[in-house]
């Protein structure tokens, strides 16, 4: 290697190497060699590291996707529906629906975090009220994977029962 020009230098190589450690983690999950996600039920459990490489590719979390065909232009719920369930689930593009369809429930990774006119699937716990989530529509059209606060959000349950509202 060259002269790395000091910190500045360092740094970009850290940056470069981590988005090649995420790319790399997202090219296995694409050919089916890692879950990119979360399976009910399951007992995989996101790592410290795994929420590092998250963190550390930008500011702003890594973008794993764009809007998803199919999906309205805001599309947080259509896309935690596509993420949790495999398919679009129409009723649940509003993220209203998400509260009044589920049951509230204690975060834990599989669950969803609402408040209004945003949803997204918690991860995996980082610390105090900070989560990795899977979030749709989390600006510019993208899907990141990214640490976020959950305070203020209502936590539901997406795989448990449905409430009476969605049971009519």
């Amino acid at each position: 290697m060259s002269k790395l020009r000091g910190n500045r230098g360092l740094n970009r190589i850290t940056r470069l190497l981590g988005l090649g450690t995420v790319c790399l983690a997202l090219a296995n999950c694409a050919n089916g060699n890692i879950s990119s996600r979360v399976v009910p039920n399951s007992v995989r459990v996101i790592t410290a590291a795994d929420t590092k490489y998250v963190a550390d590719t930008n500011d702003q979390g890594a973008v794993v996707g764009r809007r998803p065909p199919g999906c309205p232009r805001s599309f947080c719920g259509c896309e935690a529906s596509l993420y949790l369930f495999g398919h679009i689930r129409p009723e649940l593009n509003l993220a209203s629906n998400w509260k009044n369809k589920f049951q509230r429930t204690s975060p834990a990774p599989g669950m969803a975090a609402v408040r209004n006119h945003h949803v997204m699937v918690l991860m995996s716990h980082v610390g105090d009220s900070n989560w990795l989530v899977h979030d749709g529509n989390s600006g510019t059209s993208s899907t990141r994977e990214h640490v976020r606060s959950i305070s203020g959000y209502i936590v539901v349950n997406p795989q448990g029962h449905l409430t009476e509202a969605m049971a009519k």
